[in-house]
């Protein structure tokens, strides 16, 4: 009832709902529908976009590759890239910033715990260092990323000032990009195939990735925004640059 209310109320235009218990899906049930002025209905195998839901399938990944002895996690990330050796805080001192020295090296547990300092620069004081950098998603919605490969934006990262020193406190933000470079270093593969190799093809989720599969994209939802009380599409799933994946 509640799923339905919200979509008759405009609030969202489709959902899924699934119970599981011990691997046996119990209920399912899912209503509203892919697009505007469109009768295709929102189906439990309609693939959308997870965005920051990859954080958790990147980190699942990389504590495979730790029980598999890569890296421990009070390692510190400049073990692996020394560019981060040189990396710098930003403080403020009385009515402007200064840069200084991190406090204690930055470790992979801050990558995985988002207490690394690295945000996604929308803040004033660090906004031009990451715009400078080429750190910045991009296109509408800003839903894609930086025009950077993963080792181009961990050396990118390198250089900008973190926010706070490591393990201070939670910001949200690139942690999560500097650990999928931490994943190629470590296993010696693309981001892309670490997770193939250590966590999607192990649980056969097929449809996990950066890219719809072949053969998958009649079932690709577009990306709608709500916009002056209007839900517009704001990507076409036919013309997605993820049909196709990002390098």
């Amino acid at each position: 009832r509640l799923m339905e209310e919200a979509v008759h109320n405009g609030t969202i235009a489709s959902a899924l709902h699934q119970v599981w218990r011990d691997g046996t899906l119990l209920h399912q049930y899912s209503t509203g529908g892919r697009e505007p002025g469109r009768s295709e209905s929102f189906q439990p195998d309609t693939l959308v976009r997870i965005y920051s839901m990859s954080k958790p399938v990147v980190s699942v990944a990389a504590m495979v590759l730790m029980e598999r002895g890569a890296f421990t996690l009070d390692d510190p990330v400049s073990k692996f890239l020394p560019a981060f050796s040189e990396a710098r805080v930003l403080e403020k001192s009385g009515d402007s910033f200064r840069t200084v020295p991190p406090r204690r090296p930055m470790t992979v547990r801050d990558v995985l715990t988002h207490s690394t300092g690295y945000s996604y620069g929308e803040e004033p004081e660090v906004r031009a260092y990451y715009e400078r950098e080429g750190l910045r998603y991009r296109g509408p919605g800003a839903m894609f990323p930086p025009r950077l490969t993963l080792a181009q934006a961990a050396e990118a990262m390198a250089r900008i000032p973190a926010l706070h020193h490591p393990g201070e406190r939670f910001t949200y933000g690139f942690s999560t990009d500097l650990l999928g470079r931490l994943i190629e270093v470590w296993s010696g593969r693309p981001l892309d195939v670490a997770l193939e190799e250590t966590l999607l093809e192990p649980l056969d989720l097929q449809d996990t990735g950066f890219r719809v599969r072949d053969g998958a994209t009649s079932r690709f939802a577009p990306c709608l925004e709500l916009k002056d009380g209007t839900r517009t599409i704001i990507e076409p799933a036919a013309t997605s640059p993820f049909n196709a994946g990002f390098e």
